[in-house]
């Protein structure tokens, strides 16, 4: 369990983001929360977010020096963080033929646990599977493009 720097919320490792701090003192998201050192703990919220990046609460969670981060930048490597975390569960989860895509997730959505739909999807596609998602009681998210769900 680890505590969040800004609203200090108590969490699972897995669902806070991990930030570490280089000898320079600039701060890098830790995706695999493996890197060496300390490491500081962050919700993903917006608010959390904005408050470490306001606050500088890094220099105390770090007991050093670090350089300044604004809430924007923070919030655009954790964004970025996020997003390739997701992209390699979902290719793992490909891997594992736990996903499924296209056509085939339509006519087997009854078993899924959630629908992950392209940004860019058709309109009248998406319409369709989002209905028929909803029949199921299958939680539905838009992620990504086509492209790059594909890819994963």
């Amino acid at each position: 369990m680890r505590s969040c720097i800004a609203c200090r919320a108590v969490a699972e490792r897995g669902d806070l983001v991990r930030l570490v701090c280089d000898a320079d003192g600039g701060i890098h998201v830790d995706r695999f929360l493996k890197a060496p050192g300390r490491g500081a703990h962050l919700c993903y919220a917006r608010d959390c977010i904005e408050r470490a990046a306001q606050r500088n609460l890094f220099g105390r969670a770090f007991k050093r020096a670090v350089t300044p981060m604004t809430p924007d930048s923070l919030g655009e490597r954790v964004e970025a963080a996020l997003e390739a975390r997701i992209d390699a569960t979902l290719a793992l989860a490909g891997r594992a033929r736990a996903a499924r895509s296209g056509a085939e997730a339509l006519k087997r959505l009854g078993g899924a646990e959630f629908l992950i739909l392209a940004e860019d999807a058709a309109a009248d596609g998406a319409s369709r599977l989002i209905r028929r998602a909803e029949a199921c009681e299958v939680p539905c998210v838009r992620h990504g493009d086509a492209a790059r769900l594909g890819a994963a």
